[in-house]
């Protein structure tokens, strides 16, 4: 069997026979994600916007 035969097999299987590692948590905390995130030193209660780019009439490339 050749290497893409076998990996089509093995996603032909998974899509039928379901691993119960890949099922979703029931248990999964929603805020978890958010908790990590904050953690990391991420604000997700203030605005972050990026900074405006100036619009130029002509674009040039700079040499």
């Amino acid at each position: 069997m050749g290497r893409k035969a076998r990996l089509k097999q093995i996603r032909r299987e998974a899509i039928n026979n379901p691993s119960p590692e890949s099922a979703p948590k029931a248990d999964f905390d929603n805020t978890q994600f958010v908790d990590q995130l904050e953690r990391q030193g991420y604000k997700l209660q203030e605005i972050q916007r990026s900074p405006s780019v100036p619009e130029s009439n002509k674009s040039l490339p700079q040499l």
